[in-house]
């Protein structure tokens, strides 16, 4: 029996020691305390404490070490250090967006605008390779994006603005897009409008006048300087040929005389009034010749 309690004691004592269990209640009694035997007490206090936890540990210390820990941890993580650290982060990524930037192409700019694809930002500056064309309109020749409505810097493409003056197609410009013509001053010298294309043509006729000379039989605008075509209002040309008031073209689109030769009955001693207009007249009316 003493062998028995000797080796239940020193395995009550290795379990207490793993458990951190202690104090003047758990104690093991020495052999020279009771004759080499544990007390039924004592062994009854240390199964107690195997069965229970040791002390009065029932779980609530381990529950404050774990609240504590959990506690530092959230410390931590809302530091001075992670906060600035996260608002420094927030306020790169979003400085661009609040300061109106933040583009990658000219659609994400407002209109009129083109985007600097080096900074995000949309900006009237364009026609370099830091930019984008323009959102509408076009840029012009000082770089700086306008509407497009303008002869001088036409365009709704957003690209380089076209100059319309003294364009073969027309000077005008058209829906503010592109070139062209609204009607025949807007063309070449000598040329009409088509205002089914809004384009300048050398085709001409009674209701599409030319600017300027006139509009031949043939449908053709001609200058209108000489006795077949004569005429400088683009309208229709006139045939100055056998006209009584002379068979000679004169300044200003009209048939008249330049001498008596000009004249229908030169051999009759018509004569040419070189006063304005200058017309033929009779032989009855020498004076008027002079």
């Amino acid at each position: 029996m003493a062998g028995a309690a000797l080796r239940f004691a020193g395995i009550s004592l290795v379990l207490l020691l793993a458990c951190g269990c202690g104090g003047s209640n758990s104690a093991l009694v020495g052999p020279g305390d009771d004759g080499g035997a544990m007390g039924v007490g004592d062994a009854s206090q240390d199964m107690g404490c195997l069965r229970t936890g040791c002390g009065s540990d029932t779980g609530s210390s381990d529950s404050t070490v774990d609240s504590g820990l959990d506690g530092a941890d959230a410390a931590r993580d809302t530091s001075t250090r992670d906060g600035a650290a996260d608002a420094t982060s927030d306020a790169a990524a979003d400085a661009p967006v609040e300061s109106g930037g933040g583009c990658t192409s000219a659609s994400s700019c407002p209109a009129g605008d083109a985007c600097n694809t080096s900074t995000g930002v949309c900006e009237t500056a364009c026609g370099d390779a830091q930019h984008t064309e323009c959102n509408g309109g076009c840029c012009d020749s000082t770089g700086t994006c306008v509407a497009g409505g303008d002869p001088t810097a036409c365009g709704d493409s957003g690209g380089a603005c076209s100059v319309c003056t003294a364009l073969a197609v027309g000077d005008a410009c058209i829906g503010g897009s592109v070139c062209g013509c609204n009607g025949p001053t807007d063309c070449p010298a000598n040329d009409a409008c088509d205002t089914g294309t809004n384009t300048c043509t050398t085709t001409c006729s009674s209701t599409q006048p030319c600017n300027g000379g006139c509009c031949s039989a043939g449908g053709t605008c001609a200058a209108g300087t000489t006795p077949g075509q004569c005429g400088d209002t683009g309208g229709l040309c006139v045939d100055c040929t056998g006209n009584a008031e002379g068979d000679a073209c004169l300044s200003g689109g009209t048939c008249g005389c330049n001498s008596g030769a000009d004249c229908p009955n030169a051999g009759s001693s018509q004569c040419c009034s070189l006063r304005n207009p200058q017309h033929c007249y009779n032989p009855l009316c020498l004076a008027c010749c002079m």
